[in-house]
């Protein structure tokens, strides 16, 4: 029987679901419901009290005011979940006749069964890597370009530091403005992060990896856990230090920290297929490739990311870091 569920009830599902993933964490979701006012929608199919299909979903709008369904807005891949794919397909089904009519585009960030390619886009793919050997094979496996730029950081003496607290949060934010503001990008309000602190971090699902040189950051990344799954969310660095390769040591120590401390995997997260170096990047560490769809069940058929407003780019880019973080309060919501 279809029903929408409680997030209370979502997590109970998730918590004991082996295909769950950080995304379907009621945290995550509590997340963007906090910070943009987005407001769940869980469709699910119910039978005597036993959830059996689900699919969490957020009402975000366009800047033209038209009403979307997101599963799940700033989030990679969000696979369904479901005891069997007959149960799933009904869901689907349920979905599409009941709310097609009262959104513009619903929008589910995976493959879903019965659904026409024509209403599917593919241009993404993911990247996991298995931490399923020692320190040293994991070494050994890593591209020989990409060892020799650890090497290197070695020798110019830098190190990474794992840390939870609010100061290492403001410094990865620091070099995020930067990073976003010379791309001429809106960034993310500051909220959204202290957010994933206080939530992921303080409570041990995640840290921020800092390459230290000469005894000052110059490149931060978040992590943030799920079960086995370490997830590779963020990354910024210090423009005028990549000549030292900060990122080279990082992802290796987080690796290393990651397979010594019981992670069977870490999750790169997905980029488009047209992205060719950072692609490339994520394979060198020993990941293995993942093709990625999107699936519509109503409305336009999105393919990846429209390109670059350019006057809006070249204000954030010639303006100061201020104005890149007031665009992103007042437009990055509706990047979702």
């Amino acid at each position: 029987m279809y029903r929408e569920i409680t997030l209370d009830q979502w997590q109970k599902y998730v918590d004991q679901h082996p295909e769950s993933c950080l995304y379907h964490d009621r945290r995550w979701i509590e997340i963007m419901m906090r910070q943009y006012g987005f407001k769940p929608v869980i469709p699910a199919i119910v039978e005597d009290e036993r959830i059996r299909a689900a699919i969490p979903f957020l009402v975000t709008r366009t800047l033209k005011g038209k009403k979307k369904l997101v599963s799940l807005p700033f989030s990679d891949a969000v696979n369904p979940l479901s005891d069997d794919e007959a149960t799933l397909s009904t869901l689907v089904e349920e979905i599409r006749n009941r709310y097609q009519n009262d959104y513009w585009q619903i929008e589910a960030r995976c493959m879903l069964p019965n659904i026409d390619e024509s209403r599917m886009h593919q241009g993404y793919v993911k990247h996991v890597h298995a931490l399923d050997c020692d320190v040293e094979t994991l070494f050994a496996n890593v591209h020989s370009k990409t060892r020799n730029g650890v090497r290197k950081a070695e020798k110019e003496g830098l190190s990474v530091d794992i840390r939870t607290d609010e100061e290492a949060m403001e410094i990865f934010y620091s070099f995020h403005l930067e990073t976003r503001k010379y791309h001429g990008l809106p960034i993310q309000p500051r909220g959204f992060f202290r957010q994933i602190s206080n939530k992921f971090l303080q409570a041990g699902d995640g840290f921020i990896a800092m390459a230290i040189f000469q005894g000052k950051p110059i490149s931060a990344a978040i992590f943030l856990k799920h079960k086995e799954t370490l997830v590779y969310k963020y990354s910024a660095s210090n423009r005028d230090a990549l000549q030292v390769q900060p990122n080279n040591i990082l992802m290796w120590s987080v690796i290393k920290h990651a397979a010594e401390n019981g992670y069977k995997y870490l999750d790169y997260g997905i980029s488009e297929i047209s992205n060719e170096g950072l692609r490339r990047f994520k394979l060198r560490w020993g990941s293995v490739e993942h093709e990625i769809s999107y699936t519509y069940l109503s409305g336009p058929v999105s393919h990846g990311k429209t390109g670059r407003n350019g006057v809006l780019t070249k204000v954030i880019h010639k303006s100061p870091p201020v104005v890149c973080r007031i665009i992103g309060e007042l437009l990055y919501r509706f990047a979702g």
